[in-house]
């Protein structure tokens, strides 16, 4: 009998795990790749700021999403689907139900569910896009089945990322850096909190940052995007 029980409690000594990586926030996974993500959603829904990370638990991307034309609030029902496929809901003023987008990781709307209909979307093998949707109004239920066209792992795909802006808070001028690859030009996007585009600049690879003049800005926190990469500064 002592030697079983022996034998018992050795071959739990056999079962072990192994710490890879800890988070400093709670994280969730996306749904095809294994990588991981986390948001951050203020109480107004005013922004929501999705950070995306690699399997491999480097950082892939992060993105700022702002309330749609028409709309108040920014929900945090959100899902990153793939690394390259996010879906964001939005409310409207007075109402408790969101109305849903679905964007590729640089902020670029590929599909828009209508008004009043809920949509939930996950990838299925075959590199396809599962949709179920219900129309809110009529009770009508249905499903969607969209092929991928164009799809990439992020170990395929080059990470952008930049610098924080400086000094800030900036009180006159700040210094915005940006990341462009040779040759590529692209707009730089600057909104207020409340996710109003207030002003853009055109750049190009030439340079790694603009200096900007936020004397005429109202003291308070702002937002700029490049390529669907924001940063945060405060002016002062």
């Amino acid at each position: 009998m002592l030697f079983f029980v022996c034998v018992l409690f050795t071959n739990k000594l056999n079962a072990q795990i192994t710490l890879e990586h800890t988070f400093e926030e709670r994280v969730y996974i996306t749904y095809f790749e294994g990588g991981y993500w986390n948001y951050i959603y203020p109480d107004d829904g005013s922004y929501l700021t999705i950070t995306i990370y690699n399997s491999d638990y480097s950082l892939y991307k992060q993105v700022t999403f702002y309330p749609c034309e028409g709309y108040t609030r920014v929900s945090p029902e959100c899902r990153v689907i793939s690394t390259e496929i996010i879906m964001v809901g939005n409310y409207l003023e007075g109402s408790s139900n969101c109305d849903y987008w679905l964007y590729d990781s640089n902020g670029d709307i590929i599909k828009y569910w209508g008004y009043n209909t809920y949509a939930s979307a996950e990838v299925i093998p075959g590199n396809k896009l599962y949709v179920f949707c219900l129309d809110r109004e009529t009770g009508q239920e249905y499903t969607e089945i969209y092929s991928i066209d164009s799809y990439e792992s992020t170990s395929e795909k080059t990470i952008r990322s930049f610098s924080h802006a400086y000094p800030n808070p900036a009180k006159s001028t700040i210094s915005l850096p940006y990341n462009l690859n040779k040759g590529e030009q692209a707009e730089m996007l600057i909104y207020d909190v409340n996710g109003r585009m207030i002003d853009k600049k055109r750049i190009d690879s030439t340079f790694n940052k603009i200096l900007l003049n936020v004397e005429s800005y109202t003291p308070g926190v702002y937002f700029y995007s490049v390529n669907g990469v924001s940063q945060k500064f405060v002016v002062k």
